[in-house]
């Protein structure tokens, strides 16, 4: 990757993981930048989906 696509990359990172989310685990903030740089290839009900099956099991 190119310098400017990885100042990008940390720009997000640091709205990502504000003073709010510092207890974010690692692998939830590789999980939100990998969703929030791939927007084109989800769609936010599947998502949620997901999301509600994980939190009831």
């Amino acid at each position: 990757p190119t310098s400017n696509e990885c100042e990008r990359f940390f720009s997000a990172a640091k709205l990502v993981l504000s003073d709010v989310r510092k207890s974010l685990s690692p692998a939830k903030l590789e999980m939100l930048m990998c969703l929030q740089y791939n927007r084109e290839l989800w769609y936010v009900n599947t998502v949620e989906q997901v999301r509600a099956r994980i939190g009831s099991n």
